[in-house]
């Protein structure tokens, strides 16, 4: 099997009011190379699970609401069954009791919604999904 041909990965950062596109980035995935000769075994597994560790710094403060979307290349599939916020300061547990995270699955990405909660441009945000 060849590399996939477009392994980036696409992130979008909105407001919720009005729904405006404040941030986005594009980024390479997982280096690949090929091997001259491999020999595996192994029982039939429909799907292989791993986690990837998320991480991005806005370049704008947004206060109130919005939500980061992440889209994955070609031939993965992400979930939040094992979402955990890593970095998030000013949002979710990490502030105040009325701030609100969320993961919501959109096939094959996955959107990171808050409220009432402060993403600080220039502070890294991280999280596994």
């Amino acid at each position: 099997r060849d590399p996939p041909q477009d392994d980036r990965w696409y992130v979008e950062g909105r407001v919720a009011d009005g729904n405006v596109q404040v941030n986005w980035g594009v980024t390479t995935g997982l280096v690949s190379q090929s091997l001259q000769t491999v020999s595996i075994e192994y029982a039939r597994f429909r799907t292989l699970s791993t986690g990837f560790l998320v991480q991005l710094i806005s370049a704008v403060t947004v206060d109130g609401a919005g939500f980061v979307t992440l889209v994955p290349p070609p031939g993965y599939l992400l979930s939040c069954d094992g979402f955990v916020p890593y970095i998030m300061p000013g949002i979710g547990s990490s502030s105040s009791s009325s701030s609100k995270l969320e993961c919501e699955s959109i096939r094959p990405g996955l959107k990171l919604s808050f409220e009432r909660s402060l993403l600080r441009a220039g502070d890294l945000y991280g999280f596994l999904v």
